[in-house]
């Protein structure tokens, strides 16, 4: 979420979580007492982000901390930290908010200015760098929110860049997750641990404020019952009774969707409709209540004439969040192009029609126009219940429609700046072309034939789409120039593929494979660096059809590439155990398999060097001491 959006978020709910700035251990941390670290956890939606839009508009506003500094990181729900070039791009934003809210005396913009290259995290340079930085200022604040997926190895790396001198911490850090810190990173930092709960009063508001803005409904004032009992329906304590103490506060409250109740419904008909909910929840579990405040909230929209645009969005936005991107207005509006969605008038939509129709669903960030799930649970709900096999075969004929538009026929970008300039005219392309391969893999519409003749039937658009799908995610320019300046990546793919190269990258079912051969692509076909679709088809790791079907057409399995490589010694490394077995069976030699490539096996892939070694081949076995140096 950006830092607009956060300032929207506390702009909504003033005066909630308070509680979070009162607790003792905040009130320690953001006076300098003796740890440095805070950690904010409990499961999803449970206020972690009300809380620290809460925090930063504190540091900004309160008169003892005027001149202190915030710098603030959201890590999508996919995003994993193993070490600590997983903090890379999250410690350059840091570097780059603090840098912004340096007092116009300082100097440091114009070393920065002065400087051949930006210092990389872990580097000398780059501690030094934060730590000129921070004395500056009165204070300096980073939060990390929703670090959900860290390991305690990158937690001590992360922790050695920030604050090389742990006896003089230069940087106070908040980690906000769905999870407690590791127990052996606790310890030897000091870690003040807290776990996200709301007060009744936060929650009060929450509703409140959520009817007002989207319903134009008050409950505060003549239905204070109802509204109580509302706020009960978010209290976890009366789910059971039969939990221990820990399990019962990590349960205390959740934010539940607020659905969008229509602002026109008589105040008869949604106080009826608030009452039926209610009644409906009141004997019910924790996820039962999660599941109808979802459905409610869903059955506001459907059966209205932009239902379709709304799912669409709302399809995005998740997915997107689910891969660990952001979603945007720009992305938005090209995505309705690609999926034929269009307003009554048959024209396409524009973003003041599309913050209507997703109201209360979505948080807008003014400034960098991405879009978030207002709820995590609707996104979950909706990711679990509601957006399966149609919505996916939906994603794939539309992203295949788009990338074989003639805006993309001329082939890759040959510079930088020219795919960059692309990239930023066509919102929706890194996109759909990144996502083409993962949804496919959950779902074929029945013109995939149709769809994928379409885009393979001109060299230049296969081009483009490899281009595309290994660029940086352009969600906004300066996170796409910041990743360029770090690799530029318009060279990126391999070029000369054909379209049996094009379907093993998107690991095709058999019967697309078998249209292919069918309609006379060459199995033998060679990109510039030399390999056939088999080569390519042996790195799939999962249920491999597409290696059946090149090899039952009579892909060449001895096929070597111009470094020598054949589909075996590819698929020891990157490919499976069934994918290896396979190959063995149609006739591939043990003996293709050097010595450089029986080591990677055992590095890589653990389970094929086991079977081989019952085979009798000498497979170095891994030193994860030798790894870990």
């Amino acid at each position: 979420m950006s830092t607009a959006s956060r300032g929207q978020l506390h702009e909504r709910f003033p005066g909630s979580c308070q509680s979070f700035l009162n607790d003792p251990k905040t009130r320690e941390w953001l006076s300098a007492g003796s740890s440095p670290l805070l950690w904010l956890h409990g499961p999803s939606a449970t206020g972690k982000s009300f809380s620290c839009s809460r925090l930063v508009d504190h540091i900004r506003t309160s008169p003892e901390t005027k001149d202190d500094a915030v710098a603030c990181v959201y890590f999508q729900q996919s995003h994993k930290q193993y070490n600590l070039a997983d903090f890379n791009h999250a410690l350059s934003s840091v570097l780059r908010q603090l840098v912004s809210q340096l007092p116009n005396t300082s100097n440091i913009p114009q070393q920065l200015a002065e400087l051949t290259d930006i210092p990389y995290p872990g580097e000398d340079e780059y501690a030094q760098l934060l730590q000129q930085i921070a004395a500056e200022f009165g204070k300096a604040f980073i939060i990390f929110d929703g670090a959900n997926s860290v390991t305690a190895s990158a937690l001590g790396d992360l922790m050695l860049a920030i604050n090389p001198d742990s006896s003089r911490p230069a940087f106070r850090v908040l980690f906000t997750s769905r999870s407690a810190p590791p127990q052996d990173f606790v310890a030897p930092y000091q870690v003040l641990d807290i776990i996200s709960r709301a007060e009744e009063n936060d929650v009060k508001e929450y509703i409140n404020q959520a009817l007002r803005e989207v319903s134009a409904k008050d409950l505060s004032t003549n239905h204070s019952d109802l509204l109580q009992e509302l706020v009960q329906l978010f209290d976890g304590r009366q789910v059971s009774s039969n939990l221990d103490a820990i399990s019962k506060v990590l349960i205390l409250t959740r934010f539940l969707p607020v659905p969008v109740w229509p602002i026109e419904m008589p105040e008869s008909q949604f106080l009826a409709r608030v009452n039926q909910l209610v009644s409906t929840c009141k004997s019910a579990s924790t996820s039962e209540r999660i599941d109808a405040f979802c459905k409610e909230s869903l059955n506001q929209f459907m059966g209205s004439p932009h239902e379709d645009m709304v799912m669409c969005i709302l399809y995005h936005v998740v997915r997107a969040s689910d891969a660990g991107y952001s979603f945007t207005m720009p992305m938005a509006l090209e995505a309705l192009n690609a999926w034929q969605i269009h307003d009554q008038d048959e024209k396409p939509f524009d973003e003041p029609e599309v913050l209507q129709g997703c109201r209360g669903l979505i948080f807008f960030g003014e400034d960098d126009k991405s879009m978030h799930m207002q709820s995590p649970l609707l996104g979950e709900y909706l990711s679990r219940e509601t957006f399966k096999t149609s919505y996916d075969k939906r994603s794939v004929s539309a992203s295949l429609r788009y990338l074989s538009s003639d805006t993309f026929a001329s082939g890759a970008c040959t510079s930088s700046a020219a795919l960059k300039e692309r990239l930023q005219k066509n919102r929706y392309l890194w996109y759909a072309a990144k996502m083409l391969g993962p949804t496919l893999a959950k779902a074929a519409p029945e013109t995939l034939v149709q769809d994928f003749m379409q885009l393979s039937s001109r060299k230049g658009s296969i081009e483009s789409y490899l281009q595309a799908a290994e660029a940086w995610p352009y969600e906004t320019e300066a996170s796409y120039e910041e990743h360029e300046q770090e690799e530029e990546r318009f060279r990126c793919f391999t070029p000369g593929q054909s379209p049996l190269h094009l379907a093993a990258q998107l690991a095709a079912p058999d019967y697309l494979i078998d249209a292919l051969v069918g309609h006379g692509e060459d199995l033998e076909a060679r990109d510039k660096e030399g390999r056939t679709a088999l080569h390519i088809a042996a790195e799939i790791e999962g249920d491999n059809s597409t290696m059946r079907a090149l090899l039952g057409a009579g892909s060449k399995v001895s096929a070597a590439d111009n470094q020598g490589n054949t589909p075996l010694s590819v698929a020891v490394v990157y490919g499976s155990l069934a994918s290896v077995k396979l190959l063995l069976d149609k006739g591939a030699d043990l003996s293709e398999l050097d010595e450089e490539t029986l080591e990677q096996c055992g590095q890589e892939k653990p389970e094929i060097a086991t079977y081989l070694r019952g085979l009798g081949v000498e497979v170095p076995e891994n030193d994860e001491s030798d790894m870990e140096d």
